[in-house]
């Protein structure tokens, strides 16, 4: 049963891969270490973008792809400031977000709030109660006491840094990976800004954009947005692939079907 269930995540685990203006969608991870491995440079940059929030991504096949890419490989992360009311469902970054028998399931534990995550204060102990509600105390505990060792100012500050750990844990002993630290894209209420532009990736060949799926939408924005970096002189030809996860799991699903 349990078998069946984590092979269920593999076959389902899907992609869209965005070269310049063309959109390739139901791409396997197989077909994905394929491209990669034939990119001609042996060493490659690759740019991490997640929004903040509680959905912790599994990256299972993001590990397979470096460590089968026949690369050595950068991986610079950055994480983008969020707020409740942004509509990018179900990265709530008010809510604890899990998935239990593949069903989603959030605790809140800030009031409803248009304010980014950067502007919120950190509530540990609301947290970890929440995730104690919802089943999770144990997974989280050593998690969250190395996190408070790096005495974070605020929830955008712990969400960064509980990313970027998860990240680490769930690429670590890749002899070919080298990891950046975390850069955040802060709202800047100057500017009414992340200042999160296309700039940032002018130097990455892959850039892996960790999204809860892309709505048709949000895609062609994407796409429209490098496409007008393109055409400014912003970016040249990089990053020449964008992979986005068309229906990710979330590390905690991954936890509940790896323990049983």
């Amino acid at each position: 049963m349990i078998r069946n269930e984590a092979k269920k995540l593999e076959i389902q685990a899907k992609y869209l891969v965005i070269k310049g203006n063309e959109i390739q969608r139901d791409v396997s991870i197989d077909e994905l270490i394929k491209t990669v491995f034939e990119i001609e440079n042996n060493s490659l940059a690759m740019g991490y973008d997640a929004h903040l929030g509680f959905n912790f991504p599994d990256n299972t096949n993001l590990r397979k792809l470096l460590e089968r890419s026949g690369k050595t490989i950068f991986v610079e992360t950055r994480f983008i400031d969020e707020r409740e009311q942004s509509g990018k469902h179900p990265f709530s970054p008010t809510q604890v977000y899990v998935e239990i028998n593949g069903r989603p399931t959030r605790q809140r534990v800030v009031n409803g709030s248009s304010t980014y995550v950067s502007q919120q204060p950190l509530n540990l102990e609301k947290i970890i109660e929440a995730y104690k509600e919802l089943g999770f105390e144990k997974e989280i505990k050593s998690l969250f006491e190395k996190i408070m060792e790096k005495a974070p100012k605020n929830l955008g500050e712990f969400l960064v840094l509980t990313h970027h750990l998860l990240l680490n844990q769930q690429l670590s002993g890749l002899k070919n990976v080298s990891v950046s630290s975390p850069k955040f894209d802060k709202y800047n209420p100057k500017t009414k800004s992340t200042g999160h532009e296309v700039t940032a990736h002018s130097n990455h060949h892959l850039l892996w954009i960790g999204l809860h799926g892309c709505r048709e939408r949000s895609l062609g924005y994407l796409v429209k947005k490098f496409e007008e970096g393109r055409k400014r002189g912003l970016i040249n030809e990089n990053p020449r692939y964008i992979i986005i996860p068309q229906n990710p799991t979330t590390h905690f699903r991954r936890i509940l079907v790896d323990a049983r």
